[in-house]
This record gives C-alpha cells, sequence and structure tokens, in this order.
C-alpha cells in the first residue's frame, strides 16, 4: 500500500507538469519490439538502450543523476551499465522517493500522446536483471516492471555484495499496456520524529531482459 501511494503522488507530480523534466534521451530507436522474434527474449538494456523510447526522472530531475553509458570501476570489464543516483535531497518539495522511468515515450512531451505498447505476443513470463547497489541508511531500492502494478523487487543492497541477479515476475494482463519498461524508485523512510533529509544512494543496472 505504501509503494502504491508514492507511486500515486509520483506520477500526479509528473502529470500536472509541476516540475521541469530533463533532458531528453533516446538511444537505438526500433519501431516496435518484444514480439517474440528476439529466441524468446527482448533486451532492454545491455550496452545502450534498446526500447526504442526515452526515459523521465521524477518526480523532477533535482538533485538525481542518471548515466547509460557507465564503467563501473570494481567491474570495467564488464562495460556500459546504468548508473543512478539519488543525493538524498529534495526532489519537488520532498525526500521521501526519487525514481527513472524507461518508458514507451521518446521524451516527456511526448507522453501523453504515445500510446502503450501490447507486449503480450512475447509471452514472456518475467524481466530479468543484474544490480549493484550502495544505499544509505534509511534507503531502499524498488524495480518495477510492465504495468506499475506490476510485481515490485525490494531489496537493501550492500556494496560488498557485487553483482546480484533479481527477476520481476509479469503475468500476461502486465505485458497488455506498457508504458513503463522497468522502473527503478529509492525510498527514504524518515526517522520517526525527524524531518531530515537521508544521503541517498547508487545503482547500477545492467542486462535488463524481457525473458520466456
Amino acid at each position: 500500500m505504501k509503494l502504491l501511494a508514492i507511486s500515486s503522488i509520483a506520477w500526479t507530480l509528473f502529470w500536472c507538469g509541476c516540475q521541469t523534466m530533463p533532458a531528453d534521451y533516446l538511444r537505438d530507436p526500433r519501431p516496435d519490439g518484444a514480439t517474440g522474434i528476439w529466441a524468446g527474449q527482448w533486451l532492454i538494456y545491455g550496452d545502450e538502450l534498446e526500447t526504442g523510447g526515452g526515459l523521465l526522472l521524477f518526480p523532477s530531475d533535482e538533485n538525481q543523476t542518471i548515466d547509460l553509458v557507465f564503467r563501473h570501476p570494481n567491474d570495467p570489464e564488464r562495460g556500459n551499465v546504468i548508473h543512478y543516483s539519488w543525493n538524498g535531497e529534495e526532489v519537488a518539495g520532498q525526500y521521501t522517493f526519487s525514481g527513472v522511468s524507461f518508458t514507451v515515450a521518446s521524451n516527456w512531451r511526448a507522453y501523453d500522446i504515445t500510446p502503450p505498447k501490447d507486449l503480450s505476443a512475447g509471452g514472456y513470463t518475467k524481466i530479468s536483471f543484474d544490480v549493484w547497489g550502495d544505499l544509505s541508511e534509511g534507503t531502499k531500492v524498488e524495480f518495477w516492471g510492465g504495468r506499475r502494478s506490476a510485481t515490485t523487487g525490494r531489496l537493501k543492497l550492500d556494496n560488498d555484495d557485487g553483482w546480484v541477479h533479481l527477476d520481476i515476475p509479469l503475468r500476461e494482463n502486465d505485458l497488455k499496456k506498457v508504458r513503463e519498461f522497468f522502473v527503478i524508485v529509492f525510498q527514504f523512510a524518515e526517522p520517526s520524529g525527524h524531518s531530515e533529509p537521508g544521503q541517498g544512494g547508487t545503482v547500477y543496472v545492467d542486462n535488463i531482459r524481457y525473458e520466456k
């Protein structure tokens, strides 16, 4: 319930256009995708974003950064990975969450007019990906897939753990009207009786795939 409330706030801010969105991103555009023709899997991100869409930082781009061609200093041989970071300070007037969505739209201005994609023809049952993170005390990270209501992976990472492989289970209904291919959300649990920001966190994500 807490996650749904947070996501509702985030998307309300987004729809209202209360904040300026970041520069548009578009990598390797494709007219469609995820129709089952890639041997049972669809690559969302390898060394670059493969969706044909773009990404949005929400509820604004304040105090958070993303790099799609980052080389992890402890694993440079892996190649490019996603580097997403939040410093814990205010994002659109609050510091309890921040997020990035890999969306069907090529940029934020096109979000309203870009129709969702039906990915059900691919028969995908999960989204698999690798993650490495370093989170401050009280900060957790969530990953969503398919529709925003799809199953969420939640964990607290330790930088000493190295790469962790995760799967997000998907149902066919999660794939019929997809606007968000993949979403990363930082959440900060404000200490009781205090109103000070946390210190945020950093995650590195790689090999994001829809799989059967």
